[in-house]
């Protein structure tokens, strides 16, 4: 019972805070439009870009009128570019000893290709 109380309170506030929006900022309203027209692709910009904070972009498009569906296949492709270089930055500082005594599989130059391509 609580639960239920929580979750509509937090949806009230939501609401709140989009209204509140809405009407103190109308460059809200151009961006929730811009959203809503481009979908996918500017949740994929946005997610492509790394001078956006990843807190506060989630806060803001969960204000939008935004589809749930673009909204999570969008982020998730936006996101893996950035976890394939942290995986790979990851892979290749643990390997970092096996190449500087020479045990490595692959040459040194591989490795090194590899890292500067997953910086592309």
């Amino acid at each position: 019972m609580q639960e239920g109380k929580l979750k509509l309170f937090i949806i009230y506030i939501h609401r709140l805070i989009k209204k509140y929006l809405q009407n103190k900022y109308p460059k809200f309203n151009i961006i929730d439009y811009s959203i809503k027209k481009g979908g996918w692709r500017v949740i994929l910009l946005i997610r492509l870009n790394p001078l956006f904070p990843f807190n506060l972009t989630n806060y803001i498009l969960s204000l939008t009128s935004i589809n749930i569906f673009e909204y999570t296949i969008s982020t998730f492709i936006g996101k893996l570019p950035g976890h394939t270089i942290y995986t790979l930055i990851g892979w290749f500082s643990g390997n970092l000893s096996d190449i500087i005594d020479g045990k490595s599989l692959l040459k040194w130059w591989h490795q090194l290709l590899l890292f500067g391509i997953s910086g592309i």
